[in-house]
């Protein structure tokens, strides 16, 4: 997945709506977003790659992805320690993991994470 799918996937599964702005044309909503072969976000109006507001940097920010676990239920939450450990940390130190490995782990925990083509 690209960076920005993760970004949008974790945000949409914490309830969020990420907002996606366009330079000349301002907010445009997730509904009339247009997806480039590359993965790369653009407004259906005029190309121009789209960025994001309002959406927490989960790949890289630990108290983002801190928020995004506190949504996980308590059944979901031991599905995802179980992940991560099992993918990228050995024994019990999960407490050790980056923001990118959490934002995996938590993507696979409830079946949103898409292989790239």
């Amino acid at each position: 997945m690209t960076p920005e799918a993760q970004r949008i996937a974790i945000a949409e599964a914490c309830g969020q709506q990420p907002v996606f702005v366009c330079f000349e044309h301002g907010e445009v909503s997730s509904d009339r977003v247009r997806r480039g072969e590359s993965g790369a976000l653009y407004c259906p109006w005029c190309r121009h790659q789209l960025v994001f507001d309002e959406c927490p940097d989960y790949l890289n920010d630990l108290n983002a992805m801190h928020d995004a676990e506190k949504c996980l239920r308590p059944v979901e939450f031991e599905v995802y320690i179980g992940t991560l450990r099992r993918l990228f940390i050995a024994k019990d130190n999960a407490h050790c993991a980056t923001a990118a490995q959490r934002a995996e782990a938590f993507l696979r925990t409830l079946n949103l994470w898409k292989e790239d083509a």
